[in-house]
């Protein structure tokens, strides 16, 4: 299965949905040809499509996500898009700031929404899900609007045998692709900014610090509480070694996680997108080591937009993501810069 992301287009935003709701000035001419053309393109070929909570106000007073006019009419009836379209994750503060949780429900439903996207809560689930069956039930949401979305996704199922014994078999080789994966990966990693000093050098002290924080939520693991780099980079770094400093802490204690990092050759801060109170501390936490040591390397494994709050770092790096082939990518690319882009 693929999905294409986020639609109708992110790159022109210059804030993040995670944190707030980004704008992007577009006229109808400028978001087909720079936004919307390669979702046209590839409508045919995508099993699915995932919105963004952007919003383009020459277009709609709403987020992309909640607007009928770019997911219903554009999308689903003008280019004719068969799949499913999901959500972005509602629990961003683009959404969750904004609207109301009986609003969430409306609006997705209006403006074409197949699959409401709630990455972490399970009693967010589990309210939204009570929500729209008493909606349903009271008339409010017509039965044949959910029948219209139930039947994109059992398609999609059994196009991939999705239950059953032969598509556990078609899902186990999903990854095949790997190598492609890692092209993408390679050629997509960025160097926002770089006083010269890369590449490192293979064999040098290196001491990688992943900067994480423990969430909570009932019914799930956070991806965050298991390093996802400790198996990884002794293969790239036969001399490096990493800690994890989780930002819940108190900064005292975080300090004293800290004790004699500055005695590495090279230091390397992999940091991600965070909620403004662990952003805050994080800010005065990398502030004081640049004081110690102003060649740190800073890398943003979620979004390019953490770049702003850290402008004295010389070096900083996104790597759009914190998968292995994006992991790999990233430390290869702090060896050999020639893939990156600048």
């Amino acid at each position: 299965p693929c999905c294409g992301k986020h639609y109708p287009g992110h790159g022109e935003a210059s804030a993040d949905s995670h944190l707030e709701i980004p704008e992007i000035e577009f006229d109808p001419e400028a978001l087909e040809e720079k936004s919307i053309r390669p979702f046209r393109v590839l409508s045919g070929e995508l099993d699915a499509i995932m919105t963004a909570h952007v919003r383009y106000p020459e277009l709609s007073n709403e987020i992309a996500t909640f607007s009928p006019a770019l997911v219903q009419e554009k999308l689903k009836d003008e280019i004719g898009f068969k799949g499913i379209v999901f959500s972005d994750c509602l629990e961003m503060r683009a959404v969750s700031d904004n609207y109301s949780e009986i609003e969430i429900i409306k609006k997705s439903l209006e403006a074409g929404i197949d699959m409401m996207i709630i990455s972490h809560s399970f009693e967010l689930q589990k309210r939204l899900y009570e929500s729209l069956l008493d909606m349903v039930k009271s008339g409010k949401i017509p039965e044949e609007r959910i029948e219209e979305s139930y039947k994109r996704i059992m398609a999609l199922k059994g196009r991939y045998h999705i239950g059953s014994d032969q598509g556990r078999g078609a899902l186990s080789s999903l990854r095949s692709n790997r190598d492609t994966e890692k092209q993408i990966a390679r050629q997509s990693i960025r160097i926002i900014r770089n006083d010269s000093t890369l590449p490192l050098e293979r064999d040098r002290q290196t001491l990688f610090i992943e900067f994480t924080r423990k969430r909570t939520e009932p019914g799930v693991i956070s991806e965050q509480e298991i390093s996802r780099f400790d198996p990884i980079i002794s293969n790239y770094f036969p001399n490096g070694r990493s800690i994890r400093i989780n930002l819940a802490g108190d900064e005292a204690d975080i300090e004293k996680q800290l004790a004699k990092w500055e005695e590495a050759e090279n230091i390397v801060i992999f940091i991600y997108s965070f909620p403004i109170a662990f952003r805050e501390k994080l800010q005065r936490i990398v502030e004081k080591m640049h004081q110690k040591r102003p060649d740190i390397y800073l890398v943003s494994v979620e979004n390019p937009y953490e770049e702003r709050y850290f402008p004295n770092i010389n070096t900083f790096i996104c790597s759009y993501g914190f998968r292995e082939v994006q992991i790999e990518a990233t430390l290869e690319t702090l060896l050999d810069i020639k893939h990156a882009i600048r």
